[in-house]
């Protein structure tokens, strides 16, 4: 099966856990066709941002967003399937 995978990296920065946030700041993106084998998932990660490169440094909320979208099934194609988000507070 042939997957368009689409990654987001984003700070919302914050003094501290808890504290109000500020505007979104994008930090890195990535955008890769990939292809997976039926019935045994992803053998390969796919990282955002890319691997060697980082995201930088701040602190506040970071936010990743994954999202799947099938390529080679003619019913599904270039559709959406598959988000999601995960936001944690750090200092990095």
């Amino acid at each position: 099966m042939k997957l368009r995978v689409r990654g987001l990296l984003s700070l919302y920065p914050a003094s501290k856990n808890g504290g109000k946030a500020g505007k979104a700041q994008s930090r890195a993106k990535s955008d890769a066709n990939i292809t997976v084998k039926a019935n045994t998932g992803f053998s390969n990660p796919y990282y955002t941002p890319k691997t060697g490169y980082n995201g930088g440094r701040g602190t506040g909320y970071w936010n990743a967003t994954s999202t799947l979208i099938i390529n080679s099934h003619p019913s599904l194609s270039g559709k959406r399937t598959g988000s999601n988000s995960k936001t944690v507070w750090k200092k990095i």
